[in-house]
């Protein structure tokens, strides 16, 4: 939307460093969620990613697209975003022992992912593995997750999944599973009785941003 509206009042399209900026100042500056880097990085940029959000944000890519579906289930538990990044932050900087915990082992499951998914054939059931590694640190560490989101977690895995893990903030939303070919409709339906909502996305990531302005729109659409 942020690329959109620059296009209309520009003529042409922002670059995707700067619709993320934009939009990062949207969301904290209008809605004050405090959100970090993730999400408009992850979503402009396409593919699979790593996201540093340091001094400098940048996604560096991984792979163009996974080998196998992902599972995504809307737990539909609301959840006060601003708040719960808040108090992170403040368990971060007061040196919560069980905060540094989680940041130090995620660091490095998050390298071992990576690792997996650069390999010219990912062994997925091992990402799968850390996709669940990952997720313990949420819920034993952080404390983030919910008694819904770990009752969907452990029937997916039941089903076939070869992981799974709560996305965002926690505390309720979403969480998302890495599921072969022959195990989604298992896994679709192992929560058909929980009050959630379940999609199965294909293995094709989207482009990333992609935004193309009226005036060239218009240039297109005239006859040779």
């Amino acid at each position: 939307m942020v690329a959109a509206l620059s296009a209309l009042q520009h003529g042409d399209a922002p670059g995707t460093a700067e619709a993320c900026t934009l939009a990062r100042q949207a969301e904290t500056g209008e809605l004050g969620t405090g959100a970090g880097w993730m999400d408009f990085l992850a979503c402009a940029s396409g593919g699979v990613n790593q996201i540093a959000a340091g001094s400098q944000p940048h996604a560096a890519l991984i792979t163009a697209s996974l080998g196998l579906p992902v599972v995504l289930i809307d737990t539909r538990q609301r959840r006060a975003t601003a708040a719960v990044l808040a108090s992170k932050r403040d368990r971060y900087q007061a040196r919560e022992p069980a905060m540094l915990t989680y940041v130090t082992e995620t660091i490095a499951v998050v390298e071992a992912l990576t690792a997996v998914l650069h390999s010219p054939q990912p062994d997925y059931r091992e990402a799968g593995r850390l996709l669940s590694a990952a997720h313990a640190l949420l819920r034993d560490q952080v404390a983030c997750s919910t008694p819904l989101i770990e009752e969907c977690a452990t029937r997916v895995l039941a089903a076939g999944a070869y992981g799974a893990k709560l996305s965002g903030s926690g505390h309720g939303g979403c969480l998302f599973a890495l599921v072969p070919d022959d195990a989604v409709a298992a896994v679709l339906a192992s929560v058909t009785g929980l009050p959630v909502h379940a999609v199965a996305l294909p293995r094709s990531d989207p482009a990333g941003l992609a935004c193309t302005p009226p005036a060239a729109r218009q240039d297109a659409a005239r006859p040779a």
